[in-house]
């Protein structure tokens, strides 16, 4: 599921055979990828780089929350906006983890 690309995020967001709930969804992933400050060409390969970033196995809203307010804001920006935006996406779905949310979106 989440070896879907990030050009195949950008066809689904683009399709009329998706809900507006979904594309708004869709669009907010799409941006957490694209502040993400290294190139990714997958969720998967995203989501990798956001576990070894954070050094935790499992992206729920508390576990990612717990981990940003450690990190420094002047030499991790664009690491922290896109991590706000997942916890956001996260968050919209009652905090069951990135992988239900996803789930449900896609």
């Amino acid at each position: 599921m989440n070896n879907i690309t990030v050009n195949q995020l950008i066809t689904l967001s683009e399709s009329d055979s998706i809900s507006p709930y979904n594309r708004e969804k869709i669009d907010l992933l799409l941006a957490t990828v694209n502040v993400w400050p290294t190139c990714v060409d997958s969720l998967d390969a995203f989501l990798n780089e956001i576990r070894s970033f954070l050094k935790i196995d499992v992206l729920t809203f508390n576990t990612i929350n717990a981990k940003i307010k450690k990190i420094s804001t002047a030499d991790f920006a664009w690491q922290l906006e896109s991590l706000t935006s997942l916890m956001e996406l996260i968050k919209q779905n009652k905090d069951e983890g990135i992988e239900i949310a996803l789930n449900k979106i896609l």
